[in-house]
């Protein structure tokens, strides 16, 4: 159902920005949603179309991982590395949970691909949340 509306679109109708960012949010969902049900190359159509709208790093990360599922790792290393760019020129008070999450998803998977250029900044983006009080450590 939700694809259905979401394809109505016409490329005419104007949105604003609030409705164009909500969209791109549910995109996404619906993007998770496919590719947990291993429906993969849904999942990366559809986070083909919510990059469109907003680039956002965890748009990013989900194709990435999409992608990774897929092997190819040409690819998926591609989107990792451009949601570490894009979290990398955001300012650090500006940034989000979720843009830890993809900034750490994505340094995780470069360092078990064994493509990670910067090694010795593998976990930066988890110290970073850690210090921030953003994310914390989960004890066992």
């Amino acid at each position: 159902m939700k694809i259905l509306r979401i394809g109505c679109l016409k490329r005419s109708e104007t949105m604003d920005t609030e409705e164009l960012l909500l969209r791109a949010m549910l995109l996404l969902e619906i993007a998770e949603e496919e590719s947990d049900k291993t429906n993969l190359k849904k999942s990366i159509d559809i986070c083909s179309e919510a990059i469109k709208i907003d680039p956002s790093p965890q748009a990013y990360s989900l194709l990435a991982t999409a992608m990774l599922k897929l092997d190819n790792k040409s690819e998926a290393k591609n989107n990792f590395n451009h949601v570490l760019r894009l979290i990398q020129n955001k300012p650090i008070e500006q940034r989000t949970k979720e843009d830890y999450v993809a900034a750490i998803t994505a340094e995780n998977e470069l360092d078990k691909l064994g493509i990670n250029p910067e090694k010795s900044t593998s976990q930066k983006f988890a110290m970073q949340a850690l210090n921030r009080g953003i994310l914390t450590r989960n004890r066992k």
